[in-house]
């Protein structure tokens, strides 16, 4: 029979090392026969044989059948098994298959020393003879080899090279770059097709604190849960053509309307979030209304229903939940916009639970309200799921609110009617975040009087910093590119750093003399002040300054800092560490652990 052998086992890679118990499986079962199949009664070295093979999964089975019905039944497990579930002593089996395979007509030991030296690995002599005993006898026992090692059941041999995974899973693995998830990908997606899984036990619930917000959020705290609501949220989205909004999109889009909107005759804007959204909407509903009778597979949806069942709402940190909000919101947002288009809406967005109306024309504030509390129900139909008040912002040209939030800028207007004027500038509540880490980054200069260190610190503050990610991965050869800090995500504001009058007043302080007012503030001031700082350092070091010159951190060797450069930067902050075999990715994370990022 034609079977390509392959140098790793349903995820289990051949060139590592194994350690067999010197137990073979046959004499096991006997033992357990004698001690009554209890497992507290073997020893230490029989224990491991009877985990290398998980016979706990099989035991009852096992225990009551004959001879030839417990080979079957164990033959059948073994290509259940996936990954790390893959012991020593059942690897060992393939081990010698392939071994005899790669180099026919050489006796067992050699072949095997052979395959160690080519992959090296140090093995001494009892280990490979201990290897090549139990396997051999173990795959003669279960007839998968026969008395001289070679395959004789190619049939079972080319069943167990089988492992099937999904390509969407497989790619959100690779992604991950987790070398055990990796080494587990067929076990897990294996455990996902079967409905494996625990959503019960391995989802914590926590709370965090966000400046005076208090949110509630659930953790995965294990890794095959993790991954799998991960790739069902995948294929929620390829199923359903679930479309997720970005930020900087609707931002760009929207600046120059609100830099023009005074030019209208009149205009309405409205402002709306939505209360505890993910606390509130019912995942279950939108499971039956929207998934069920969707072209998922069977697993797929069955594990979701399972998810939904013990989880109630779509709560925040499931990613699940960002799918299952969508879905549902996606609906709300064509219905709320077929009603509102014969009033003049021209610009409609919304960013999970946050929205913003535009209208082209003065539109009732009550009459806006009452549209979208009954869209609502209509669309959610759900008690639990209402808009926020207290964030709703109204604003006409010649009424209404002085200013409105929306993803983290701030939109001012000054004036009435043909004077209306618009400034722009960075939310009260996102001010204030930012002067919260810089004020931990002095914090942190004073106790350890580290100017180099802190210099670094305001550097990477004020800065965009640009990385990049999957550089030489084993897995993929794809890239990608993450963008953030201060100037990232505010960069709209960039064209009004020269003149000024455009930006808000809290805005243009913080832009400005942010850095040198904490410090001064925290006492830093005449010969205190750090060197960098001094001068014209003052602005140079000045998030605005940053800003208007697009002050960016590449980490990428050959575009941004060099491997030398970012060596020498270390050596700076930590000198006397040893860098010569760090990666570029290793001298990137070390120099951010380093700035305590």
């Amino acid at each position: 029979m034609n079977v390509k052998f392959t140098k790793e086992l349903r995820g289990r890679v051949l060139s590592q090392e194994i350690c067999p118990a010197n137990i073979p499986l046959e004499r096991l079962l006997s033992r357990l026969d004698g001690v009554s199949w209890n497992y507290s009664s073997l020893s230490l070295y029989a224990r491991n044989v009877y985990d290398a093979y998980k016979l706990d999964r099989i035991s009852e089975q096992v225990r009551d059948a004959d001879k030839k019905q417990r080979k079957d039944i164990i033959r059948r497990h073994i290509l259940s098994l996936y990954g790390s579930d893959i012991g020593d002593n059942c690897l060992a089996v393939f081990l010698l298959a392939y071994c005899a395979d790669q180099s026919p007509g050489r006796p067992l030991p050699e072949a095997v020393k052979l395959f160690y030296k080519k992959a090296g690995i140090a093995k001494k002599p009892y280990q490979i003879n201990t290897i090549v005993n139990i396997g051999k006898r173990d795959g003669i026992f279960l007839d998968i080899l026969d008395s001289e090692g070679n395959a004789a059941d190619w049939a079972f041999i080319s069943k167990w090279l089988y492992a099937f995974t999904d390509k969407v899973f497989q790619k959100l693995v690779e992604e991950t770059e987790d070398e055990e998830l990796f080494e587990d990908r067929f076990l897990i997606y294996n455990r996902i097709r079967n409905k494996q899984l625990d959503f019960e036990t391995h989802l914590e619930k926590g709370i965090i604190r966000q400046q005076k917000k208090i949110r509630l959020i659930y953790k995965v705290n294990n890794a095959d849960e993790a991954i799998a609501l991960k790739y069902l949220k995948r294929r929620l989205d390829a199923e359903l053509n679930i479309k997720y909004a970005d930020r900087n999109c609707i931002m760009r889009e929207l600046f120059p309307i609100i830099e023009n909107i005074a030019s209208l005759g009149d205009f309405t804007i409205f402002r709306f979030d939505f209360r505890h959204f993910f606390e509130s909407v019912e995942a279950g509903k939108i499971f039956d209304e929207y998934i069920v009778n969707t072209n998922l597979l069977r697993y797929e949806k069955e594990l979701l229903k399972q998810l939904t069942k013990q989880h109630r709402y779509c709560f925040a940190g499931l990613p699940t939940s960002n799918a299952f909000i969508e879905i549902i919101a996606g609906r709300f947002d064509q219905v709320l916009k077929s009603k509102l288009g014969d009033r003049g809406l021209f610009f409609y967005s919304r960013y999970v639970d946050d929205g913003i109306m535009v209208f082209n024309e003065y539109v009732e504030k009550a009459y806006i309200q009452d549209i979208l509390e009954t869209t609502i129900w209509e669309v959610f139909h759900m008690a639990s799921v209402r808009l926020n008040h207290k964030k709703t912002s109204y604003m006409t040209k010649y009424n209404g609110d002085l200013r409105f939030n929306y993803l983290g800028y701030q939109f001012e207007k000054s004036g009435k009617g043909s004077k209306t004027n618009f400034l722009f500038g960075i939310a009260d509540s996102k001010i204030e975040k930012y002067q919260n880490k810089l004020q931990n980054i002095i914090r942190q200069y004073i106790a350890d009087n580290n100017v180099e260190l802190f210099r670094h610190r305001i550097l990477y503050y004020i800065s965009r910093i640009v990385f990049y990610t999957n550089i030489n991965s084993r897995y993929s050869l794809l890239g990608k590119w993450d963008v953030n800090g201060i100037t990232e995500n505010y960069g709209l504001l960039r064209k009004y750093i020269e003149t000024k009058n455009r930006l808000t007043r809290n805005t243009q302080i913080f832009l400005y003399n942010g850095v040198s007012d904490f410090c001064g503030a925290a006492g830093l001031v005449n010969k205190k002040v750090p060197y960098f700082l001094r001068g014209n350092g003052r602005d140079v070091y000045s998030i605005a300054y940053s800003m208007e010159k697009n002050k960016t951190i590449i980490f990428h060797p050959n575009i941004g800092w060099s491997a030398a450069y970012l060596k020498k930067q270390i050596a700076k902050l930590a000198p006397g560490m040893d860098l010569k075999k760090k990666s570029y990715r290793e001298l990137s994370k070390l120099y951010c652990t380093i700035l305590e990022l």
